[in-house]
């Protein structure tokens, strides 16, 4: 059996997370509220739109991050979901202080109205500027690290929603908003 090359491998993985990211129920899977699929639905499914992939490669590909496995017999994807799927079901409270990573060119916007939802239900927001760079969108190299004063804005309502990798929340007001640090700065 041959392996997959590194630009097989990311189709495989692109088709994967469209299948699993744009309503599942319209290839013939059945998501539960938080987006999870059976994966032998997912595999079966993917032998019909994907007859390249080998139920091998596809099962190696979900060991993947961008893939949450459930009980060894389900799985979503991480996020970016293009319907809508429920957080954990449990508001956490959050650490001090979290970070999210907003393009340069929206920092004034989201000081003067707050840190909103670009795309999807949730902003996603890190324990540490670390992950925030790791698992930001990767951009063009002119972001920004915000800082969120979360404990604070927990106490005064805001619901924060924690899953495996970070903190989900819909809206941040502005007053709990401060410029941390410029990416080019961090990799210096």
């Amino acid at each position: 059996m041959s392996k997959l090359t590194r630009s097989e491998r990311e189709k495989l993985k692109t088709m994967v997370l469209k299948i699993l990211r744009d309503n599942p129920d319209k290839t013939g899977l059945s998501p539960d509220e938080w987006g999870f699929v059976a994966i032998d639905e997912l595999i079966s499914i993917c032998e019909v739109k994907i007859p390249w992939a080998r139920e091998t490669w596809v099962v190696d590909l979900l060991k993947d991050p961008d893939f949450e496995i459930l009980e060894g017999k389900y799985v979503r994807a991480r996020d970016g979901h293009n319907y809508y799927v429920e957080p954990e079901p449990e508001v956490a409270e959050p650490p001090g202080v979290l970070y999210a990573v907003v393009p340069k060119i929206m920092l004034k916007t989201v000081l003067k109205s707050g840190l909103k939802t670009l795309k999807g239900r949730f902003t996603r927001l890190y324990q540490t500027v670390d992950e925030a760079w790791y698992f930001s969108m990767k951009g063009s190299g002119s972001d920004v690290i915000i800082s969120i004063k979360s404990q604070k804005a927990y106490e005064k309502g805001v619901k924060f929603f924690l899953s495996q990798r970070c903190y989900n929340v819909r809206y941040i007001p502005p007053e709990y908003l401060s410029v941390k640090i410029p990416r080019g700065e961090f990799e210096k």
